[in-house]
Formats: C-alpha cells, sequence, structure tokens
C-alpha cells in the first residue's frame, strides 16, 4: 500500500489562518501567539479547593486578544482541577489483562511517537491517545497481538479530537506496514468509543504543564527540558493514574532543580499549583525512574525527538539517580 498523500498536500488556505493560540505546541510559550505576561489577582470568590489542597491562581493571558481565552482562564482551570480525577486510568490496570504487560505498553507508545511526529500531530493528541489507551485497558482485557491497532485506534480518536485536521486511517496502516486493514482499524475504533462510552477527552498533565510553565515564566530551555520529562514518563506504568496537575507540577520542579539549582519552589509556584515540596518530593523520586527506566529499555523515540537544535538537545540532559532539593 501507497502512504497516503495526505502529508505531501497543502493544507487548504483557510486552515492556514487558524491558529490554536489557547492550546499552542510545547514551544507556544515562546512564540508570538503567547508572550503576553498580563495578569490578574484572581478575586477570593473563585478560589479554587478540592479534597488535598486549596490554591489561589493567577488569571493568565492578554485581556485584548480574544484569542487567549483570558475571560475564561480562570474558570477553565477551576473545571480542569475539579473533573481531573474523576475519568483517570487505574494504576492497576494490568491486573485485568491476561496477556498484556507493562513492558509491551511501553513499546507500542514508543513507536506511537514517532508515527505522531511524523503525522505533524499536536502535542495534546498524544497525551490524549495515551490516556484513551489506559482508560481502555481499565475496563477492558484486550489481546496482546492486537495493541499496536489500539494504539493506532486512539490516536486517531485524539487527533479526532484535537486536530483541525485529522489524518486518515490509511495513514496508520501504511505506518503499521500492513499489518491490519483499515475496517479492522474502525472496529477497534468503534470498539474504544464503546468501551469508554463516548468519553475521550480525559484531563493530562500536558494541560497543566503549559500553565505552570508561564507562572514561572521559563527559558527556551527549562520548557523544552519539561515537555521532554512529561513525554519520556508516558511509557512508565508506575505514572499510571498519577494526578495530572501534581504530574506537572512535580515535572516543572524537577526541571528548574536541574537547570537552575535548588530553593526554585517558590511560594508564587506553590499558591498556583496548590502543591507542596513535600507533596511533590515522592512524585519526583518516580520521575526518575521512569526516565532511567525508559534509557534503560532503549525506549528512545522521545530522546530522539528532543535530540534537535530546535528543542535545545534538551535530551542530552543527563539525570540523577535521586532527586535532592
Amino acid at each position: 500500500m501507497q502512504p497516503s498523500n495526505i502529508r505531501n498536500e497543502p493544507r487548504p488556505q483557510v486552515c492556514a489562518r487558524i491558529h490554536r493560540r489557547a492550546l499552542g505546541d510545547v514551544r507556544s510559550k515562546h512564540n508570538s501567539l503567547s508572550m503576553s505576561s498580563q495578569k490578574e489577582n484572581i478575586p477570593p470568590n473563585v478560589e479554587i479547593s478540592t479534597k488535598v489542597e486549596i490554591c489561589s491562581p493567577e488569571r493568565l493571558g492578554d485581556s485584548s486578544d480574544p484569542q487567549d481565552a483570558y475571560d475564561f482562564d480562570l474558570e477553565v482551570y477551576s473545571c480542569l482541577k475539579h473533573n481531573e480525577i474523576v475519568r483517570q486510568p487505574a494504576h492497576s490496570l494490568f491486573q485485568n489483562q491476561s496477556s498484556i504487560k507493562p513492558r509491551m505498553r511501553a513499546i507500542v507508545i514508543d513507536w506511537l511517537v514517532d508515527v505522531h511526529k511524523k503525522l505533524k500531530l499536536h502535542t495534546d493528541t498524544l497525551f490524549t491517545a495515551v490516556d484513551i489507551i489506559d482508560l481502555f485497558l481499565s475496563a477492558k482485557d484486550f489481546d496482546k497481538h492486537n495493541l499496536q491497532r489500539l494504539g493506532c485506534a486512539a490516536l486517531l480518536i485524539a487527533s479526532k479530537s484535537e486536530e483541525i485536521n485529522a489524518p486518515d486511517a490509511d495513514d496508520f496502516v501504511f505506518f503499521s506496514r500492513n499489518s491490519f486493514s483499515i475496517k479492522d482499524l474502525h472496529e477497534t475504533e468503534a470498539e474504544v468509543m464503546k468501551a469508554l462510552d463516548f468519553r475521550v477527552n480525559p484531563i493530562h498533565s500536558s494541560y497543566f504543564l503549559k500553565r505552570f510553565l508561564r507562572i514561572a515564566d521559563t527559558t527556551l530551555e527549562i520548557s523544552m527540558l519539561a515537555h521532554f520529562i512529561n513525554e519520556m514518563i508516558l511509557l512508565d506504568n508506575e505514572m499510571i493514574g498519577v494526578c495530572p496537575s501534581l504530574r506537572a507540577s512535580a515535572v516543572l520542579c524537577l526541571s528548574l532543580s536541574l537547570k537552575k539549582g535548588g530553593g526554585q519552589w517558590t511560594s508564587e509556584l506553590q499558591r498556583n499549583t496548590g502543591y507542596s515540596m513535600n507533596q511533590l518530593r515522592p512524585v519526583i523520586s518516580k520521575i526518575l525512574k521512569a526516565i532511567h527506566y525508559a534509557e534503560s529499555a532503549k525506549l528512545l523515540a522521545i530522546v530522539r525527538k528532543y535530540s534537535v537544535d530546535a528543542v535545545c538537545r534538551i535530551s542530552e540532559t543527563l539525570f540523577p539517580d535521586e532527586f535532592v532539593y
């Protein structure tokens, strides 16, 4: 089968004028669409409270830019914080699986990262796809021989949710070297949608990380390091079920510490994220173990992705065995 022409044909002109400012890619903090640093203190009547923390975040964005969602920033964030644990994959999902093991999942996600990159998809699409995979495996026992097809179906579903123009089904058949048919892919897609009751918009750490990076006012290098770490930990099953905002906060704290030294978790960051250093420390330890696991297992798609000059060759960063703050 010949690859689809989707990667060679120019996008329609109308789409070229559409900018996803609120959900920009991993470099969006540093492009012209999101350079505003205007902030407004949150009024007391919209303080965000949950069972485990109270945070008083600041409103971010440019009030003069209608695409920056300034007027709804805190309302969106409040909704994400309140609902982030409602639809999370089960940490014990492999207990439901008779044939799928953690390493098989990691290999498929590593392969999906390459597919995601070749299709030039949005960063959030990858995170949504991985969450769809984990939510499905939490709900249903699945044959390990069809795990690659499940990964493609999840990425296709996520693309339809996150992308302006989703890839064609035959793109995934081509990248899988015809290991399944378009009909098989659509059948798996329908199976996933039915199992998840068509609720395929999970809240993941990428949403929170981009917001926290703006609050921390980080450099491009630190921003790229944070996104690199956030993707690397997708491969480790020990990170499944960790609260998305907690994961994003730990990723940011580790990134700041690696590049600036200890003492970077300021009262402003604690107030905006809702997490103290004591809450972050055990999660950071898990993150370091996850990164070392991916490196030792030779799962290098994300390493290759972040090894180019455009992202500061950030995958060459050396990570300690233990976190010292």
